[in-house]
């Protein structure tokens, strides 16, 4: 007769399933911004080396991106001292990341091959704002403010 599953089990199993969901939602990359978008809408401040590395992510479309074009993104040689560099730059972005949001960064190393991201990585273009007669515009898709 098969074991019968523990009600505790199914429930640490249905928590990280629920959480692996929530960290593979929808990202967004606002450049003009500088900044990563989480799924819950949590805004991060990147530099401009961070956001040039993001781009990557953004080109692949979810696959994985090779170190050396993202140390080249860092401006670093091909060696041992540059991949350090990356791994820590990496490292860095994570922690951030975890400490702003609940749910673990989607960007997962892949041994001897890359980096990964997960989740669905969009790049925002920023709303044209425009001024109209009677008060300012609220974006661009609004009536009042095309022109």
């Amino acid at each position: 007769q098969p074991a019968r599953p523990r009600p505790w089990r199914l429930r640490a199993a249905y928590r990280r399933a629920a959480r692996a969901a929530k960290a593979a939602a929808d990202w967004a990359l606002d450049r003009r911004a500088g900044q990563l978008v989480a799924p819950e809408a949590v805004r991060l401040y990147l530099s401009e080396i961070q956001i040039a590395v993001q781009q990557c992510f953004v080109d692949a479309q979810g696959d994985t991106v090779s170190r050396q074009p993202l140390r080249q993104r860092l401006g670093k040689p091909s060696d041992e001292v540059a991949e350090d560099g990356l791994n820590a730059s990496m490292y860095r972005l994570r922690r951030r990341v975890e400490r702003a949001r609940p749910h673990p960064f989607p960007l997962q190393s892949k041994s001897r091959v890359g980096l990964q991201f997960r989740a669905t990585l969009k790049l925002v273009q920023a709303l044209r704002h425009t001024r109209v007669r009677r008060g300012a515009c609220v974006d661009a898709a609004t009536p009042e403010c095309r022109v």
